[in-house]
């Protein structure tokens, strides 16, 4: 008897750990110690969960375009291409918000022959809000992945797709400023001509913006800050397309 109560304990215990591992973010900003206040510290360093309520998936998968060459012309004759979708490779655009308050928006290239892949150097990422109310943004760095850590991707499908979860390691640089223009507001994509606005016409560039108006961009006087550690969602609630 005693042994089959050590063994339900057992159990029990490891369920336990593993629930409390799922929707965790366990990231590390070493340079903030030295410019933020003993309070402000103590919220930034705070363990991050993801709010399952307020994420609803852990990010959205989408086709990567790839330029084939043309077929050689002859005199007098354009030398022509074609652009398809590459089937391994998607842009992921991955949106977390935590118990915290802060939200967490980063864009990156997934190719699924690979462990690892770069921020989209347009967007790259933004930490934003929550209750230490400042904000990180960066468009260097990069994601790693394991298998199919980030869920099953229906290459045939040239449809975006939501992710059913996330499992990586980020490496990030961004710069760090004081305050948050919208605190609490998921930074969107938004069409920019380059001038650090967003427009109505359709371009080629984009940023993350919090209030439509503005891109949220980096601050040459801001501080340099590195973000590293693990991310682990898990949205139960997203239906395999």
């Amino acid at each position: 008897m005693k042994k089959l109560s050590m063994i339900i304990l057992i159990i029990a215990n490891l369920f336990c750990t593993a629930s409390e591992d799922e929707n965790k973010a366990k990231l590390a900003f070493p340079e903030v110690t030295s410019i933020l206040s003993p309070s402000d510290s103590f919220y930034f360093f705070y363990p991050r969960e993801i709010d399952k309520t307020l994420t609803t998936n852990c990010g959205v998968a989408t086709p990567g375009t790839i330029a084939t060459p043309g077929v050689p012309g002859t005199p007098n004759v354009p030398t022509t291409g074609t652009t398809g979708t590459n089937s391994s490779r998607r842009t992921i655009l991955s949106q977390l918000v935590f118990k915290t308050g802060e939200t967490l928006t980063m864009k990156f290239l997934y190719d699924s022959n690979q462990f690892q892949g770069a921020l989209d150097q347009q967007q790259g990422f933004t930490l934003t809000g929550g209750i230490f109310g400042h904000t990180v943004t960066g468009r260097q760095g990069t994601v790693k992945w394991s298998g199919q850590s980030l869920g099953y991707i229906d290459e045939s499908n040239t449809a975006a797709q939501a992710l059913t979860f996330l499992m990586v390691d980020i490496n990030l640089r961004g710069t760090f400023t004081q305050g948050t223009t919208a605190s609490g507001v998921t930074p969107v994509e938004c069409n920019t001509n380059g001038d650090g606005r967003c427009t109505s016409s359709i371009t080629t560039t984009k940023c993350f913006t919090q209030d439509f108006i503005n891109c949220m961009s980096n601050n040459a006087s801001g501080v340099a800050v590195t973000i590293s550690g693990s991310i682990n969602c898990n949205a139960t609630n997203v239906i395999p397309q």
